[in-house]
């Protein structure tokens, strides 16, 4: 069976599960299986077809990828027609199944996080509910997490979108140092990908945000040493405007990046005195002085905050 790439052609009314194949570029081709109300059908296949069928929905799926962000409601509906509920979502997170299945199942958790944020969720229809806390009922966010430990590189990313999403409210944040969240973010702070660095980062600042104690967890996980390395590299490209290489939905500038370790160093410092510790263990108060010496006041402030947790 040939792997839907994006290439080829795709008559209208074509059976999802036939030979499609594509000549358009991949946002005409997402926008096209859209507009034919084609979601419903590959969903389906990705909940419940064989694997061979389940990873050509995913090759399909993952094209739609970025239009699929913009249209979430038609994402969360698509998903309640084709009965991917979140048990379904949770089996295919599973990690047993092929990287790109995965990839796809982590983009539709993320769709439906973002959907449920912005107030867009939908109900239950035909028993089927897609909603931030069923999500996380179901055990979706430990299968998540454990994807961050993957080896494969495809499936780390797929990860880190919903893990974002979840990070940016007080219960996903929960849930995911509840699931071991916080070690596994602070082991990727240090990865080869700079997407993965990054997105780590601002995952780990939004979930101390929520609290001192999430905060006090996140600093007990070691967060202070890497998070000043990141802070340090990032600070030194911090001029540098462009986007990181990746997803564009994540993508950060080296500023945002040393912006967000600055922030968080602060919340983990104020939090608890080890980490304070750890960060003068590390040499990262000359960095800090030197930081707090900046113009940027995004930068300056939160520096100078550390440097006093850090002195007092």
């Amino acid at each position: 069976m040939q792997r839907l790439r994006g290439r080829g052609n795709a008559a209208a009314g074509s059976p999802i599960g036939g030979s499609l194949s594509f000549t358009e570029d991949e946002q005409e081709v997402a926008a096209a299986i859209i507009a034919a109300d084609g979601l419903p059908p590959l969903l389906q296949l990705l909940r419940s077809g064989s694997p061979a069928v389940q990873e050509e929905a995913a090759h399909a799926l993952n094209n739609c990828k970025a239009i699929m962000r913009t249209a979430p409601s038609a994402v969360v509906a698509a998903a309640q027609v084709s009965g991917l509920d979140s048990p379904a979502i949770c089996r295919l997170l599973s990690g047993a199944l092929e990287p790109v299945v995965i990839s796809v199942a982590a983009s539709v958790v993320a769709v439906i996080a973002q959907s449920s944020l912005s107030g867009h969720g939908l109900g239950a229809a035909g028993g089927v509910q897609l909603q931030l806390h069923d999500l996380l009922v179901a055990g979706v966010v430990h299968n998540l997490v454990a994807l961050l430990s993957s080896t494969e590189l495809i499936v780390q990313f797929a990860g880190l979108a919903p893990i974002a999403a979840l990070a940016s409210t007080p219960a996903g944040a929960a849930a995911l140092l509840e699931a071991g969240g916080a070690c596994l973010l602070v082991q990727v702070l240090s990865h080869d990908s700079i997407f993965i660095q990054r997105t780590a980062c601002l995952t780990l600042h939004d979930m101390a945000v929520h609290s001192t104690e999430n905060s006090r967890i996140i600093a007990a996980s070691g967060a202070a040493a890497p998070m000043l390395a990141l802070l340090s590299s990032a600070s030194e490209g911090s001029g540098d405007s462009s986007s990181c290489s990746g997803d564009a939905f994540m993508g950060m500038s080296s500023s945002d990046t040393a912006k967000l370790a600055a922030g968080t160093l602060t919340n983990l410092c104020t939090a608890s005195p080890a980490a304070c510790e750890e960060v003068e263990a590390a040499g990262g108060v000359p960095l800090l002085e030197r930081i707090a010496r900046l113009p940027d006041q995004e930068l300056q402030m939160p520096a100078a905050a550390a440097l006093e947790c850090i002195q007092e």
